[in-house]
């Protein structure tokens, strides 16, 4: 598990997203890097072996390299991505492949409302909806999905609520039960000095429930596969900490921890019993945090570090 967790904050650090699937087994990972080419790898006790891969140059070029910007549906038959065409931010595509355990193939593909680069984009866990994060004065989006293939794509991905952002946003990502949207960036919503804010959702609405001013950029959120803790990482804000860790109770977020990585992070994982965080920075160094449930702390594990 620590191997898996490390492959995952390593990965973040060098500008390729990766995102794990576990229906088609428990060491499935798919990366989206500047090759134009989503990769999806099988990890055992000694190897990553490579099963297949997609070009993305058949539907568009370039796709944008950042992190955060590919997602697996939850019954991992399908994987959403982000894509510039021809390196123009103003072509901006989310796009849709479906994966049966062998190869991809290129489903459907949507422009966002607004003509900016996505950031991030996460898949809720009934599969029904996709949120997407966007740059330049940004915006959060929500996508309702269908995955029948006779319908055309403009109805297969039909937007169902936007809000606009004063600043970048980084990183999206729904709750395990799919009730909630953390949002992180320059700004969120609403709210120019704030980095971190909660969202509820009934199925066609974001409604603000709590924020958090780290003082500075965040990069990246994730929520503990319990649906109760959520950690967030970043420029190194108040308190000179670049790693938070929450606690949510549905209406109101309760900082319990803040700890120093000692470079901007851009990589997060939680293992799945919740006792271990990653993170990746910018500087190539991974981290493990021990955390404790009964003390709602992080400690650290250990340190690696990724040429």
């Amino acid at each position: 598990m620590k191997k898996l967790l490390f492959i995952l904050a390593s990965f973040c650090v060098t500008g390729i997203a990766v995102e794990k699937a576990v229906c088609h087994g428990p060491h499935i990972l798919a990366t989206y890097a500047p090759s134009k080419h989503i990769q999806v790898f099988k990890l055992d006790p000694t190897a990553l072996t490579r099963i297949t891969n997609a070009d993305q140059g058949t539907a568009a070029t370039t796709p944008f390299p950042v992190n955060n910007s590919i997602s697996w549906s939850p019954n991992g038959l399908f994987l959403a991505a982000a894509a510039t065409v021809d390196g123009n931010p103003s072509k901006t595509r989310l796009q849709i492949y479906s994966f049966d355990g062998d190869t991809f193939n290129f489903e459907r593909e949507i422009a966002p409302s607004e003509a900016h680069d996505i950031t991030a984009v996460s898949w809720s866990s009934d599969c029904q909806f996709i949120a997407i994060g966007t740059s330049t004065s940004g915006s959060v989006q929500v996508f309702k999905f269908d995955s029948n293939p006779d319908l055309e794509n403009s109805e297969a991905l039909t937007l169902t609520t936007s809000l606009s952002s004063s600043g970048d946003i980084n990183d999206v990502r729904w709750s395990p039960t799919g009730h909630h949207l953390a949002v992180v960036g320059i700004a969120v919503p609403g709210h120019v000095d704030a980095e971190l804010e909660i969202f509820s959702f009934d199925g066609s609405e974001l409604t603000s429930e709590d924020t958090f001013d780290h003082g500075a950029e965040l990069h990246v959120v994730r929520w503990s596969p319990f649906d109760t803790y959520l950690a967030v990482g970043g420029v190194s804000g108040t308190g000179s900490k670049d790693l938070r860790l929450f606690s949510f109770n549905g209406t109101i977020l309760t900082e319990k921890d803040a700890e120093l990585h000692d470079s901007t992070i851009k990589g997060l994982a939680w293992a799945p019993n919740d006792l271990v965080v990653a993170t990746g920075a910018i500087n190539g160094t991974v981290e493990t945090w021990q955390f404790s449930r009964s003390l709602e702390t992080l400690t650290t594990y250990g340190t690696g570090f990724h040429n």
